[in-house]
């Protein structure tokens, strides 16, 4: 029996705006009175999570960084996975070879080597999207996007301190951004996956999506067969493969749709989550929706 829903934010939960809709924030609370509990699962970082939510009274646990942390409704870390210190080290070396612009969620925030540079990569990567600048400004400002905490100039410094790396994330020209990513992808110690097309995101390898839910949902004895998990993009694989009830959305990307047993008729920008929970809700499964 289903009992738990969780989805992802950017190109699933997301409209076009990259905002919750009244609608899809609605069906949420209507699937929480049922008994159902829903959870977020998204590369983001918790503090631009939480203004989504807080817009519309959600109150979820959040999976953020790709696995690599989780945070209750009342904000409380209840897991967290950090870098292993001289992986942080060693990407951060090849990157700045590279001269790709990257940034780096810590402990303290989000970190990087050049704020400036990677305000402007920022800037470019959302423009190929097709955003317009004064979305750019407005996502920035409102999605706490580019808020850097602190510019690292040393990373033995900034990690002798204590610091912790859970994620990093790459933005960049896509001659050495592929070219990053080919020489990341031999490591098998990172997971290396994307939420956007021209980016790469960098945990610790047991540091994904499907992992940390598995063991998260193993605790509490709940069985993977009553979670329904929602996807679009690479990040989410690790859901799409670990959980039977995995469902990729129309606008995914083709390696999701292979693994996810279902594929909604809407894409994100249609509500599409919102209308397959609402046919969960009033059918109790999920066989209103396409079967792969």
């Amino acid at each position: 029996m289903i009992k738990t829903i969780v989805s992802d934010l950017d190109g699933t939960l997301l409209d076009a705006d990259h905002q919750i809709t009244n609608y899809t924030a609605d069906v949420i609370k209507a699937l929480q009175v049922k008994g159902y509990q829903f959870l977020v699962a998204t590369g983001r970082t918790y503090d631009t999570v939480k203004p989504l939510l807080d817009n519309h009274g959600i109150q979820c646990e959040c999976l953020v960084m790709n696995g690599a942390m989780v945070v209750n409704q009342h904000g409380e870390v209840l897991y967290d996975k950090p870098m292993i210190n001289a992986h942080v080290v060693e990407i951060f070396t090849l990157l700045q070879e590279l001269q790709v612009q990257f940034q780096m969620y810590a402990d303290i925030g989000t970190v990087t080597d050049d704020a400036h540079a990677a305000r402007l990569a920022f800037g470019a990567h959302m423009r190929r999207k097709g955003m317009r600048d004064e979305e750019i400004e407005q996502i920035i400002e409102e999605g706490g996007f580019c808020q850097f905490a602190e510019e690292i100039k040393n990373i033995h410094d900034f990690l002798a301190q204590g610091h912790k790396i859970y994620k990093i994330e790459v933005f960049g020209e896509a001659e050495n951004l592929e070219k990053a990513r080919e020489i990341l992808l031999q490591k098998e110690e990172y997971a290396v996956t994307n939420s956007f097309e021209n980016n790469i995101e960098i945990t610790d390898v047991s540091a994904q999506k499907g992992y940390t839910l598995t063991a998260m949902f193993k605790a509490r004895n709940i069985q993977v067969e009553d979670v329904v998990v929602f996807g679009d993009s690479l990040n989410d694989l690790s859901m799409m493969k670990l959980f039977p009830n995995s469902v990729a959305m129309k606008n995914g990307v083709k390696i999701i749709k292979e693994h996810a047993k279902y594929c909604t008729c809407y894409p994100n920008y249609e509500e599409g989550v919102a209308k397959v929970i609402e046919g969960l809700l009033a059918d109790g499964d999920l066989h209103h929706i396409e079967n792969n």
